[in-house]
């Protein structure tokens, strides 16, 4: 694999460094109220799904799941939800569970029950499975 720390880096200044900058404006005042939700996004290749070919936004992704897990840690007990969502999905698609409604509503479900620092959508064809990483298998 012929990754470089140039390739990684523009995947790691937006998906993680964005992440961080942006919450880093909205934190302080939802720890202040107590209470307030912070959703963090990224593709399925954060941890559930296996894709060499895109292993330098991979990287990026992994780590803004790691580090939203551990944000969710450390401020779980002061009010702050904190979640990862990945996405394993061809929104768009056709595919009911891939309909924007489906993915927003999955968003919207995510902030009103504040129960799982996690939440891995998964709604691809069964060829693409394959890619699953064996903690998310049902098997």
């Amino acid at each position: 694999m012929d990754l470089t720390v140039e390739a990684a880096l523009p995947s790691l200044e937006t998906s993680l460094f964005g992440a961080i900058t942006a919450i880093q404006q909205v934190l302080p005042g939802m720890l202040a109220r107590g209470t307030g939700t912070i959703l963090g996004t990224s593709g399925a290749g954060s941890g559930p799904m296996v894709g060499p070919q895109v292993a330098n936004a991979n990287i990026a992704n992994a780590a803004l799941r790691n580090w939203l897990l551990a944000l969710h840690d450390s401020v779980a007990e002061r009010g702050v939800h904190v979640a990862h969502v990945a996405i394993g999905a061809r929104i768009g698609s056709g595919r009911p569970a891939s309909a924007p409604e489906a993915i927003a509503d999955l968003y919207w479900r995510a902030h009103l029950e504040r129960s799982a620092p996690e939440i891995f959508h998964h709604d691809l064809p069964e060829q693409d499975d394959g890619q699953l990483a064996d903690k998310f298998t049902a098997g």
